[in-house]
């Protein structure tokens, strides 16, 4: 009889169990996934819910607003409370309530940017600067147009002045950029914007005022610099014979700097300037399709480089206008402001991620690799802009630069190297791949830039022509599939041997002396790794020795500066020898003397004047004009609003009951088996 009510109690248990984990795996299944998702890593935040019931039943707690079309209301509830009310036999079902944004012409979907994908990622923090018409204060911005300035020779600013701290646009198309980058439904919506004016209400404006603009946007803290306007190929011989094209070399060091490529398409050799500069970041435009548009220029550039840099969507493009309009546009002028807002992204991402902000190099050299085409050409650059594709590789860019004779082990990956350059350097870069002894060759030719493929066990050997430290950017990215994070930390960069210089009391070489003379050693290296001074026997951890040659007896003496190397570096050292002699005249057989300064050239940003960029604020004989790269247009007084389907990226596992409810599914157990127990305690009494 005992025996028998032992097994009625424990089958009861186990079937109880059994039902509350089904019932909470039931409750489950009533959250979509992308809640859920959300509410498993923070159960404890608010969200903004659609809770739907069965017809007939009403939800009257928590309720912000109760449809009347629908069986549903919205809630913002904690992931808690959201799971309470999933037990409720009259909720049907519970879903995130989305924020759905219209789109620029669908441009969004093109570019591989899917909102549905929480990056948390809004622009904020980044100033970008949109050197164009002026940009009206249209409430897509709110109150993010944190600075304005205006420079325009012909006096079409405020008061037909020159110069002015107030940017309006009186054509619109700077306002329309400026929808593209970081207007409410733009890509990146919490951007700051930096107005400048230097075009003029019939869209042209003086080479001298874009070099102020292009100036007063780096001592202003502009992160990212967007123009779209241009010279035509025909108007122009030499791409540096244009103060503009200077002012952007020298900036680009500061910010990241996009430029549209023109519209003198389908033609060959039909960049505009300055999208021909080295540094900028060309953009060319497509449809909807994919397809390049007709009216794109293509390169290559007059000194056969390839341009534009990459294509993004250029027509048919609805934005921002005057008087809180909106208007749809054509033109390379479109193209532009989508990468300018995807490098405002990147940026965002990239302090984030390690807590500052990346070179401007680094930026084009990301955007570049990760852009949608196998084979750089003249007609789509490096391929369609993806950002998302980008945004995804910033962990696994080499956040680093390489410099000549270094290699890189990797496995397969697509790689762009890009290097800085100006209108007088230019630096032949040889990269040498290796694979199984044997050699493949490729060089930069024209280009500042080589794009190639590591397979499994490349080894990748820089090669420059330049014998000065240029720093060479790098990025990778495995395109059939998300990058494999094993494959990436098995990827190497050998740093070249360190470059050691050493001098005994000031001469670059071999050094003799009375025995008596008091002896300076001075020896320098190239990087921050620690140098050590080997006198024979003794070790001195400093790159500076004082040395009494009376303590030493007469002979000859090994005078070593070396580096024991350090991560990815490989060690290096120089050796000179010190003669010490009775009462013999010092013998200097070097005369090379010791720099008495070194100068250090930082990468921050510059607080001064004009000066700190290397060109002059004012440019007063030039009379060239630029024009905007605007095609066509058609007036609309609202904007089309594309509402996509959001899809979730791949499939997922719903979780468990258990999973989800583990604290009162333990407490349950536990209950239950402590009730067994001491039921079969009693039994056996």
């Amino acid at each position: 009889m005992k025996l028998k009510i032992f097994l009625f109690v424990f089958v009861l248990s186990v079937y109880s169990l059994f039902i509350i984990s089904a019932g909470m795996e039931n409750c489950l299944e009533k959250i979509d996934n992308d809640l859920l998702e959300r509410i498993i890593k923070n159960p404890d935040n608010e969200y903004r819910a659609i809770v739907w019931l069965n017809d007939g039943s009403k939800l009257d707690k928590d309720v912000i607003y109760r449809f009347d079309i629908i069986p549903a209301a919205v809630v913002r509830n904690s992931g808690y409370e959201l799971m309470e009310y999933a037990k409720k036999d009259f909720v049907n079902k519970i879903t995130l309530d989305r924020r759905i944004r219209v789109l620029r012409a669908d441009g969004m979907k093109i570019v591989n940017y899917n909102f549905s994908k929480d990056y948390g990622l809004s622009g904020e923090d980044i100033r970008v600067a949109v050197i164009d018409t002026g940009v009206y204060n249209h409430s897509e911005f709110g109150n993010r147009i944190i600075k304005q300035k205006c420079f325009c020779s012909d006096g079409c600013c405020f008061n037909n002045s020159i110069e002015s701290d107030i940017a309006i646009d009186d054509h619109g198309h700077g306002t329309h950029v400026a929808g593209i980058i970081a207007g409410v439904n733009g890509i990146a919506p919490n951007a700051s914007i930096i107005s400048i004016k230097v075009l003029d209400s019939s869209g042209s404006g003086y080479d001298s005022d874009i070099v102020n603009g292009i100036n007063w946007a780096v001592e202003n803290g502009a992160n990212v610099i967007s123009m779209s306007f241009g010279l035509s190929y025909s108007e122009y011989t030499d791409c540096y014979e244009l103060g503009t094209s200077l002012a952007i070399d020298n900036a680009s060091n500061y910010v990241v700097v996009v430029v549209s490529a023109g519209n003198d398409g389908p033609d060959n050799n039909t960049i505009s300037a300055p999208a021909c500069v080295k540094n900028v970041i060309a953009v060319g435009s497509i449809s909807d399709s994919g397809s390049v548009s007709t009216f794109s220029s293509r390169g290559p550039t007059n000194d056969n480089r390839i341009k534009p840099d990459l294509v993004a969507p250029g027509e048919g493009i609805n934005s921002t206008h005057l008087n809180d309009q909106y208007r749809s546009f054509s033109g390379t002028s479109m193209s532009a402001p989508f990468v300018s807002g995807a490098a405002t992204l990147i940026m965002e991402k990239y302090n984030k991620t390690f807590g500052y902000l990346p070179s401007p190099h680094l930026v084009k050299t990301i955007l570049i690799n990760s852009a949608n085409s196998t084979e750089r050409n003249n007609i789509y650059g490096s391929g369609i802009l993806d950002i998302e594709r980008a945004l995804d590789s910033i962990n696994y860019s080499l956040n680093d630069s390489i410099k000549n004779g270094e290699k890189i082990f990797g496995s397969s990956y697509r790689t762009t190297l890009y290097w800085s350059e100006n209108s007088s350097i230019h630096n032949n870069l040889t990269v040498i791949i290796q694979f199984n002894n044997t050699n493949t060759t490729l060089t930069s030719g024209s280009d500042n830039l080589i794009q190639f493929w590591m397979n499994n066990s490349y080894k990748v050997i820089i090669s420059a022509s330049l014998t000065e430290n240029q720093e060479f950017f790098l990025a990778l990215n495995e395109f059939e599939e998300d990058i494999n994070e094993t494959d990436y930390n098995n990827t190497e960069i050998i740093k070249s041997m360190p470059e050691i210089r050493l001098w005994i009391n000031g001469t670059e070489g071999n050094y003799t002396c009375n025995k008596g003379s008091i002896i300076n050693i001075t020896g320098w290296v190239n990087h921050s790794l620690p140098l050590r001074i080997l006198t024979n026997s003794s070790v001195f951890n400093s790159s500076s020795v004082l040395i009494n040659t009376s303590e030493l007896d007469i002979g000859e003496y090994n005078i070593t500066a070396y580096t024991e190397g350090g991560e990815n570096y490989t060690e290096n050292f120089v050796t000179h020898f010190l003669e010490v002699y009775e009462n013999i005249s010092a013998n200097i057989i070097s005369t090379t003397t010791v720099p008495t300064t070194t100068t250090i050239q930082s990468s921050q940003q510059s607080s001064g004047g004009a000066g700190a960029f290397g060109y002059s604020t004012t440019i007063t004989t030039t009379t060239t004009t630029f024009t905007t790269s605007t095609t066509t247009s058609t007036t609309t007084t609202i904007p089309t609003t594309t509402v996509p389907k959001y899809q979730i990226n791949e499939e997922k596992t719903m979780p468990t009951g258990f999973f989800v409810f583990e604290n009162s599914l333990m407490i349950s157990l536990i209950s239950l088996i402590a009730i067994i127990f001491i039921l079969f305690y009693k039994l056996r009494r």
